[in-house]
């Protein structure tokens, strides 16, 4: 699941509209609007605000290269070598 389905699936469990997400941020409905339907990218600073809006958490999970996901050890040397091309697993807990 992505990040943008799961503040949905919140949103559904909490009956929250797209227009009380823009006020529980401080964001405009446009804003949130986008985001929402993948016109707009997500960052650190709109995510933390969903988050604490929605009282969720993000929990990272590993690193995926190619859908599977990777030793520890790997993982060290990931995270210091940019020329990989890969992706962070993340989980968000409701």
């Amino acid at each position: 699941m992505n990040f943008t389905e799961a503040v949905k699936q919140a949103m559904d469990a909490r009956g929250m509209s797209r227009a009380d997400l823009a006020r529980a941020t401080g964001r405009s409905y446009q804003y949130i609007s986008d985001l929402l339907k993948g016109e707009r990218r997500w960052h650190e600073l709109i995510i933390n605000e969903v988050c604490e809006a929605l009282e969720i958490k993000i929990e990272f999970t590993g690193i995926a290269i190619d859908g599977e996901e990777e030793s520890p050890e790997f993982i060290d040397r990931f995270t210091n070598d940019n020329n990989r091309d890969g992706h962070a697993e993340s989980e968000v807990i409701t």
